[in-house]
């Protein structure tokens, strides 16, 4: 094989995994959307105010969005990822994730800035989030979803939620889901909490 031809057949292949990695953010930003919305209706039809979703208000960024190696091992382990370099892709869209509108088009988006601010608010006066609430118009506090972390075959997916009402209210959990007959259902709960 020719120098000239050695060359050219490693920026086909270099072109191809781009545009592999392109649709596979692509699709997995299609999947994440439709996730999120059928886990909200789904929350909202189930548990009504009883719900973690049951807030008017969600937080742009997840609260989780860092995690430790025992964590990555349990996620790999429970959605059977195979592919390291996949896990490590899930990780990095999971780690820029943040809410968008079209996702959630009923529920007022607390922006990064706006949630900071609530955190001081109740740090410097217990009560004072009460105030901050209403301002944002969050009657009933707000909820925090993860970006849902997938299997290969995009069928199992890892998902973390809380509700947050005030320093010492709220809960959340954290659930594997599987998808059948086109809906997500939840399989499993791995880890559940209450402030």
């Amino acid at each position: 094989m020719t120098k000239k031809t050695y060359i050219l057949l490693h920026i086909l292949l270099f072109s191809f995994s781009c545009q592999n990695t392109l649709t596979n953010k692509d699709y997995d930003k299609k999947v994440t959307k439709e996730f999120i919305k059928q886990l909200i209706e789904s929350e909202k039809k189930s548990y009504q105010e009883k719900s973690f979703l049951s807030s008017n208000c969600i937080l742009e960024q997840p609260s989780w969005n860092s995690f430790d190696n025992k964590l990555k091992l349990k996620i790999e382990k429970e959605l059977g990822i195979k592919d390291k370099a996949f896990l490590v892709f899930q990780i990095d869209l999971f780690q820029n994730f943040l809410i968008e509108k079209e996702m959630i088009p009923d529920i007022n988006i607390i922006k990064n800035e706006e949630y900071t601010e609530f955190k001081q608010s109740f740090n410097n006066n217990e009560f004072a989030y009460l105030n901050k609430l209403d301002r944002l118009k969050c009657k009933y506090g707000f909820s925090s979803i993860s970006k849902p972390l997938f299997n290969e075959n995009y069928d199992l997916a890892i998902i973390r939620f809380e509700k947050i009402c005030g320093p010492l209210c709220g809960g959340g959990l954290i659930s594997v889901y599987e998808i059948k007959k086109g809906k997500w259902k939840q399989k499993k709960i791995l880890d559940s909490w209450i402030y």
